[in-house]
């Protein structure tokens, strides 16, 4: 009768065993365990911790905050109907979503020193960025990392920024273009410089110089 493991080598039933064991204590080894949630702070997409500065300070400087001291509900009720503005803020501009937008787009009709959000929520003027976001998500999440927007102080302290109604009016936000600065004149006595001359070669500049190959015209 022929007996085929009679031919194999002790080496080879070694791997046999090393292969076959594992594979069956592989059976009993419980499920891992789910990793833990990691916190919000430790997520891949998350942005640094960061604050801004104070808008209702500036407002206060400028004796337009609080709103509620006109807009107190009772001598003053709001109106929601679009019309021309007058009196205090009859210098207002409204070039912002298509003029789609009003004053209560933004501006919480009930409690007038805050501003309301798509879905009703309460939002602080020192928090504005949150209420621009909510349509601005690309600009808001390059604001949040540090692509776009003003930072204050230095590069290694405390992170605080300017919101974005510091750089953007919200009434109209688009920033007009502008005109250059002009080139600082020449102090007196000093001859301009020859830009060709004085600039660095590029690489490929080193090789035609370096070949003796002419500079095409």
């Amino acid at each position: 009768m022929f007996e085929p493991w009679k031919i194999l080598s002790s080496a080879s039933l070694g791997i046999l065993l090393f292969v076959h064991v594992p594979l069956g204590l592989a059976q009993e080894i419980p499920a891992e365990t789910p990793a833990a949630a990691v916190e919000p702070s430790k997520k891949a997409n998350s942005h640094p911790v960061f604050t801004t500065e104070p808008r209702t300070d500036v407002m206060e400087a400028g004796e337009y905050y609080p709103c509620s001291d006109c807009h107190d509900g009772v001598t003053q009720k709001p109106n929601p109907k679009i019309r021309v503005l007058e009196e205090e803020h009859d210098t207002l501009e409204f070039k912002h979503g298509n003029d789609t937008f009003w004053c209560l787009t933004c501006h919480n009709k009930d409690e007038r020193d805050y501003l309301i959000g798509m879905k009703g929520d309460r939002i602080s003027f020192n928090e504005s960025y949150t209420l621009c976001a909510q349509c601005h998500s690309p600009r808001a999440r390059d604001f949040l990392k540090g692509g776009h927007g003003k930072r204050v102080g230095t590069w290694n302290g405390e992170r605080v920024l300017k919101a974005c109604v510091e750089c953007h009016n919200p009434h109209e936000p688009l920033i007009k273009p502008r005109q250059p600065v002009a080139l600082p004149l020449l102090r007196k006595g000093l001859i301009p410089a020859n830009i060709e001359e004085t600039t660095h070669p590029t690489p490929w500049e080193k090789i035609r110089i370096s070949r003796g190959w002419k500079k095409k015209k």
